[in-house]
């Protein structure tokens, strides 16, 4: 699994245990969407899903989850920050980071 992948999975299984929402057993690494604009950000969590769960809508869910991950977002390796875009969190990552897992994977 893609490491970026895996950590924004845990962030937010974090996140939502900590309001104590069950992140639904296991969020599927599936769910995580490339934005249809690098502008937008690298990787994209839809939050959906956790409206019924949450009981919320999808936009108000992920500024929620925005403002408590923030910080966790910008300490975690190789991401720059977090922002909510509609009904998604859209995680930026450091170009730096992100070329040398990719060269690494290419010449291990």
């Amino acid at each position: 699994m893609d490491p970026f992948v895996s950590t924004i999975l845990e962030l937010v299984s974090q996140q939502l245990a900590a309001q104590g929402i069950d992140p639904l057993p296991e969020l599927p690494a599936e769910r995580i969407e490339r934005p249809p604009d690098a502008a937008m950000g690298d990787f994209a969590f839809p939050c959906f899903t956790l409206a019924k769960a949450m009981r919320k809508a999808p936009p108000a869910i992920a500024r929620e989850l925005e403002a408590g991950l923030a910080p966790a977002v910008a300490a975690a390796p190789g991401f720059t920050g977090v922002q909510a875009a509609g009904p998604y969190l859209n995680f930026h990552v450091a170009a730096g980071h992100m070329a040398r897992l990719v060269a690494l994977r290419m010449c291990p």
